[in-house]
């Protein structure tokens, strides 16, 4: 501050006293706009050449500085959407003080394509850990050093990728072993089939010779080669019986061990929506205070303690007026008459008088209706959750605030406390930040009606076209006699038509505006399955109706039909993936559409990054994919065994498709989390349900009377039976479905860590305060500037109010030496620091926001509902390296009284050895220690906060330490300090459970102990502070 303060308005003033006095060519100040502006100083007679020599000389020394190989850089200048040539200079453009010149970099681009792939950050930090490195030049250099996943790694390592993505791999292996044990089943029915004659088979070919006159092969085992008269055995309907039990049996179960994987989870990390509520149908008006006061007097009957209201205000007013601000700047910077400069004057500071104070802010700005409120305890969490988040309650409030005239009813009374006497209000569990859409909070519910129903109208619309389609091509076929070649164009074209359907169903689910990413994909999920299950079931049957007219066991049939089905389903997805189609493609319609040396109006560096990302790897198709996978094989299983069997070799060849395209030509996904995976289980429960009617569909043409009548009587009971389930919570079905063979005992889902200490665990991207843009980008440097914050800058922590203790040292007022882990943390109204922010300056809240509004068209991937703003700026990778410096055990954050064994942390080895060190209070300082020096706060003392030194003796007359302090410069000083104002230096040892053994044998900085829990407080070479036992520190 002290450099940047004074130097700007010098160069300002410089120029303004030049502009009226005589035209001479003096300095001036430009920004060039590269993922951000960067301010450079430049002559107006300079060249665009020189200018570009003297940027590329900065990001080149900028990039060496972060640890990124970079030796050229390849510069297009554009002003006005004109390319600037090399040889003129600046002032023959127009360009004056103040002017944007827009960079475009292909080598930028390009470096930054490499860097989003997906590579495993959890091996950069372990190597960070080894070295104890940390800051941003260790950090950047370990990220681009990070090694790519094996291809033959187990799925449990992609856990940092979410534990979606974790659970997709697993379902997937789970639907190949159920198809195996499936076969196994139809086994009965399948000596059944191999019983009869060959010559039985021919006689479902059509007689009249016009179509559909040659028959399958006899080795297909189909339900076809007992003939039409069908046959006496039992065994096909009892294998289609069994089958449907296990089923029934086996799929909850499945459920079940999600479920385990989930409460592992939970038991071990802590999420920020384990204290938050989503509280709905708030007034325009309401105000943070007015929420906060609800909540702690009736959100149940004792007082809840709040810790922070995030109220979802309209982001697009928002945006709005820093556009406007944003213009009449730009309009101000223009004008030469000194009239229109001071009506622009007046409206700039008219604009402005909004951005003078959050308060000022926050009357400008309506609430959308939506505010989350993060609590102190998780078990007071819970009460609220069971008293006002019930199915009953739900229904209730939302006709209550639907239909207005329904309120009057007595049954639809609200008999809780209404938001201010008389609004009622929903209170649930909010989803995680990260998760969360703040953009979309705005949309009226029945918009979103409105989309959904569009959105189901259009998959009916391709539907019908796809029908239509494959209708044309079996008549074309018949009419040409059924040739091979012929047969396969209907697949084909449902592929084509697949291909252009997924397309269209995200860009509506992205019309639909959902609140979470979360919902947004279960809803692509849904819609996807359901288009394919049309396209891909029930149009084979359809084309295919009557058996006894050659429909189904003759070439061209429905048998043929499914057996090219899957061929092509096979076929495609591996193809496209393992010869790179998709990347090809991309890169043509790339080059054809944009050219560097001549870029199109509007093009960004921004916008050509984007270009040349590696495509996104979509879960809800990937989920769609096997899903329709196992149901083909699954669905068609009593009129063809074989085709179970199909699919598992499909699914183990779709597995390391879809592992090799998220690991080589993907980028980095964001987290995705476990709900995908559980709505794809309820759509197998829809695919058991319709088993046993298209069981009963199919054999009925090759059944005895007997036969026939048991097929029909058992479809009712197993139709409706995983309905019912499906319908069912899970803990029921998992109960009816022999959970109690299982059973263990019931555990808690909340632990005693408070939100104070929870919040240590989580990078500054995973708080609700942090990734609201209004929060982040106004609010955050509103309160830093009239020396107000409400929270840390850095880390996005909020302090305990009943913490009476000296700041810890990760709060922003702590100084800490250059290049620690302080230096990597996001800067003020921003979540990371990236490779150019050491270039770019964020001073004023519509500086800091430039760039956040999303400037993609739509036609580009629809990228504008795939991250909530503030999140969707920083790359993957370097969320997810500030995720694992936070991640700790609970027992490790000083909230839980628990044992070593519960904590994850043990006893160093050889107990009682002369290496084990009996820590106590006062803090363990003896000669030969060495101490960080830390709370100085004599300003000519100060410039030693943050450096090391040893502890040679102790003072007993000034009750102080005599240390050695180390200057960088080498240069050796003697002190004397106060014992609190020295941490010692230990290392870390022997913790041994997960979360917590990565930082074994590094190096911590003790800053207190923490008498709550008995262990000591060590700031970890990351920055963030934990709680270790003492036998787990060894002094250095």
């Amino acid at each position: 501050t002290d450099f940047v303060t004074p130097f700007r308005p010098v160069i300002f003033r410089s120029v303004r006293r030049a502009r009226p006095a005589q035209k001479v060519c003096s300095a001036m100040l430009i920004n060039f706009n590269l993922k951000g502006k960067i301010p450079m100083t430049v002559e107006p007679t300079d060249t665009v050449k020189t200018a570009k020599d003297k940027l590329e000389d900065m990001i080149l020394k900028n990039a060496e500085k972060q640890g990124e190989d970079l030796t050229e850089v390849d510069l297009t200048f554009t002003f006005k959407d004109a390319v600037l040539e090399d040889e003129q200079t600046l002032e023959a453009y127009g360009i004056v003080a103040g002017s944007i010149v827009n960079v475009l970099s292909q080598k930028l681009a390009e470096v930054h394509a490499e860097k989003s792939g997906v590579f495993c950050v959890r091996q950069a930090f372990k190597d960070l850990a080894q070295k104890g490195l940390s800051g941003p030049e260790a950090e950047a250099e370990a990220l681009s050093h990070a090694p790519p996943f094996p291809l033959m790694c187990d799925v449990s390592d992609l856990g940092e990728l979410g534990a979606g993505w974790v659970l997709f791999f697993r379902f997937v292996q789970f639907l190949g072993c159920l198809c195996v044990g499936l076969f196994l089943l139809q086994l009965p029915a399948y000596f059944t089939y191999m019983s009869f004659d060959r010559n039985d088979l021919l006689l479902w070919k059509n007689h009249t010779y016009v179509r559909k006159d040659r028959p399958i092969s006899w080795d297909y085992m189909t339900a076809g080669n007992t003939g039409p008269e069908g046959a006496d055995s039992y065994w096909p309907v009892v294998s289609g019986l069994v089958t449907a039990i296990v089923m029934l049996l086996v799929v909850p179960q499945w459920a079940r061990k999600q479920h385990d994987i989930q409460v592992n989870i939970d038991k071990r990390e802590v999420d920020p929506n384990d204290f938050a509520l989503l509280v709905e149908g708030l007034p325009s008006d309401a105000t943070e205070d007015e929420i906060r006061r609800f909540v702690e007097d009736h959100a149940r009957s004792e007082h809840t303690e709040v810790v922070i209201v995030v109220v979802s205000y309209d982001l697009s007013k928002f945006q709005d007026m820093l556009a406007k601000l944003k213009e009449a700047k730009a309009e101000l910077a223009e004008a030469s008459d000194e009239r229109a400069r001071a009506i622009l004057q007046a409206q700039v500071k008219e604009l402005a008088t909004p951005w003078t104070s959050s308060e000022a802010l926050r009357s400008e700005l309506s609430c959308t209706g939506t505010a989350v409120v993060v609590l102190r305890s998780q078990e007071e969490h819970r009460e609220v959750l069971d008293a006002w988040d019930t199915p009953f309650d739900w229904t209730r409030d939302w006709l209550s605030v639907t239909f207005s005239c329904l309120s009057s009813l007595s049954c639809l009374v609200v008999q809780r406390p209404r938001f201010r006497g008389k609004r009622v209000i929903r209170i649930s569990r909010a989803a995680n930040p990260s998760d969360t859409l703040w953009e979309n909070m705005d949309v009226p519910l029945k918009e979103r009606a409105k989309a959904r129903a569009r959105s189901y109208s259009n998959v009916a619309l391709i539907f019908g076209v796809c029908l239509l389609v494959v209708v044309g091509l079996n008549k074309l076929s018949d009419k040409m006699g059924n040739p091979a070649l012929l047969n396969l164009l209907p697949s084909i074209a449902i592929i084509f038509i697949r291909l252009f359907a997924s397309r269209t169903i995200k860009k509506n689910a992205s019309l639909q505006k959902h609140t979470t990413k979360t919902t947004r994909d279960v809803s692509i999920l849904a819609k996807l399955a359901l288009f394919y299950v049309l396209s891909y079931c029930v149009i084979a049957v359809l084309v295919n109706l009557n058996p006894f007219e050659g429909d189904w066991y003759t070439d061209g049939g429905l048998v043929s039909d499914i057996s090219n089905l899957m061929l092509m389903n096979c076929i495609s997805i591996p193809f496209s993936i393992f010869s790179g189609c998709k990347l090809c493609m991309r890169r043509c319609i790339r080059d054809q559409r944009f050219d560097v040396k001549k870029p199109p109006p509007g093009l960004t560096q921004k916008k050509l990054e984007l270009l040349f990302e590696p495509p996104d790897m979509d879960q809800p198709r990937t989920f769609a994919k096997v899903l329709i996978t196992f149901l083909l094989g699954f669905l068609f299983m009593p009129i063809w065994p074989y085709a179970i069997l199909a699919s598992a070799v499909v699914l183990f060849i779709e597995y390391w498709a879809f592992k090799y395209e998220l690991l080589r030509q993907s980028k980095r996904p964001y987290r995705q989390s476990k709900e995908v995976s559980y709505a794809a289980l309820r759509i197998l429960y829809v695919g058991v349900a319709i088993f046993p009617a298209l069981q009963a569909l199919f054999l009925t043409p090759s059944l005895a009377h007997n036969a026939r009548v048991f097929s029909a009587g058992i479809v009712a009971p197993l139709v409706a039976i995983p309905i019912i389930l499906m319908l069912l919570p899970s803990k029921w079905k998992r109960l009816i479905c022999g959970d109690f063979l299982f059973s263990v005992e019931k555990q808690s889902t909340h632990s005693d860590t408070d939100y104070y200490q929870a919040q240590k665990s989580w990078a500054k991207h995973q708080k609700y305060h942090t990734t609201n843009m209004v929060y982040l980008n106004a609010f955050e440097m509103m309160n830093l500037r009239a020396k107000k914050p409400l929270w840390d800058s850095r880390t996005g922590n909020i302090k305990d109010p009943t913490d009476r203790s000296r700041p810890a040292a990760s709060s922003s007022d702590a100084p800490l030496p250059a290049g620690s882990a302080a230096d990597a943390a996001p800067g003020v109204g921003s979540l990371s620091k990236t490779s150019l922010s050491s270039l770019t300056g964020k001073e004023d809240p519509e500086e800091a926001t430039e760039g956040s509004e999303d400037e993609e068209e739509e036609d580009e991937d629809h990228r504008a509902a795939e991250e909530t703003g503030p999140i969707a700026e920083v790359d993957p990778a370097v969320l997810a390296m500030e995720e694992m410096k936070h991640k700790l055990p609970t027992s490790m954050l000083g909230g839980d009284e628990t044992t070593d064994d519960d904590s994850g942390l043990s006893g160093s080895e050889g107990s009682g050895s002369d290496d084990d060190i009996e820590m106590g209070k006062p803090l363990g300082l003896r000669p030969g220690a060495v101490a960080r020096i830390a709370g100085l706060e004599d300003p000519k003392a100060m410039k030693f906060n943050g450096l090391d030194c040893t502890v040679n003796d102790w003072d007993a007359a000034l009750r102080k330490w005599l240390v050695t302090i180390t200057l960088d410069s080498g240069e050796e000083k003697r002190a004397r300090m106060a014992a609190e104002n020295l941490e010692q230096k230990v290392r870390v040892v022997h913790l041994k459970k997960k979360g917590a053994e990565e930082f074994n044998n590094t190096v911590a900085t003790i800053t207190g102990y923490n008498e709550k829990v008995g262990k000591w407080n060590v700031r970890l070479f990351t920055g963030v502070v934990a709680t270790i036992p003492a036998p787990n520190l060894r002094p250095i």
